[in-house]
């Protein structure tokens, strides 16, 4: 009886297995402060075979480069941050063809600015007791910036100054403008006025600006005889006598003429 051997072949072909990436992880500041260096890193951990990482904003690319480290793909974007990127949505997308459609993530940022150098208008020279107005205006802040105003340290209160807040569109930040009327007294003569500008997400000192104030009696004379009728030679004294203010001269003229006088 015979044997019959049957040879069989085993071909082994390697079957590669597809993994889907991890979903995309993103580390960054969501609140910038206007021209400051920002980063936003996104981080897309396994997949198989290796996934792109790309970094979008209104639906287009902006960064598609990456580097890999051990089982992690990253995507690092840098910018300076401007009034382009307020209110604006980054979104990090990773795909390796293995899912129908991307893996994605997305950050909102919002830029914060700081106001512009404050301006402090009205008159530095009043009349006690006359109800007087000065205005501050501050413009640029994002979000908005708080006003004070104050007559050395002793602040106004709101029945003195009051503010108006007003949000410009076209650059994104707030107008404030600050109006304070009230009446100097001669004890506020020599005095400075001043206007603060607060804006602690920006700013780790207020922005002051300010005028001096002269507060200055105005002048009031008599003279006591009015009509003078002397005679030939006779000399003849005319009084003038200042009853308010504090003068620094007194002149006398005749026939639009001046004269030398004493005081």
């Amino acid at each position: 009886m015979g044997f019959k051997y049957i040879a069989f072949a085993l071909l082994i072909v390697p079957v590669l297995t597809q993994v889907p990436p991890g979903a995309p992880v993103i580390t960054g500041p969501q609140i910038i402060i206007f021209g400051q260096q920002v980063t936003l890193t996104c981080t897309v951990t396994d997949g198989q075979p290796t996934p792109t990482v790309k970094w979008l904003r209104d639906n287009v690319v902006i960064d598609d480069t990456y580097t890999i480290s051990g089982n992690q793909v990253i995507n690092t974007y840098s910018f300076q941050a401007s009034s382009q990127e307020h209110l604006e949505v980054f979104e990090c997308q990773s795909e390796n063809g293995v899912l129908q459609n991307p893996l994605s993530r997305t950050i909102f940022v919002e830029v914060y600015r700081s106001p512009n150098q404050p301006t402090l208008t009205g008159p530095t020279q009043v009349a006690p007791g006359t109800p007087t107005t000065w205005t501050c205006r501050s413009e640029g802040g994002y979000p908005i910036q708080t006003m004070t105003m104050r007559i050395g340290n002793s602040q106004f209160s709101s029945n003195q100054f009051t503010t108006n807040t007003q949000f410009i569109q076209t650059s994104e930040s707030y107008t404030v403008v600050g109006t304070l009327t009230f009446p100097p007294s001669l004890a506020n003569n020599g005095q400075t006025l001043f206007c603060d500008v607060r804006h602690t997400d920006t700013l780790t000192a207020p922005q002051t600006v300010s005028l001096p104030l002269r507060v200055i009696s105005p002048l009031s004379v008599t003279a006591p005889n009015t009509f003078y009728n002397p005679a030939e030679t006779e000399t003849v004294s005319l009084i003038c006598v200042v009853t308010a203010g504090n003068p620094t001269q007194i002149r006398w003229y005749k026939n639009s003429q001046l004269l030398t006088s004493k005081w």
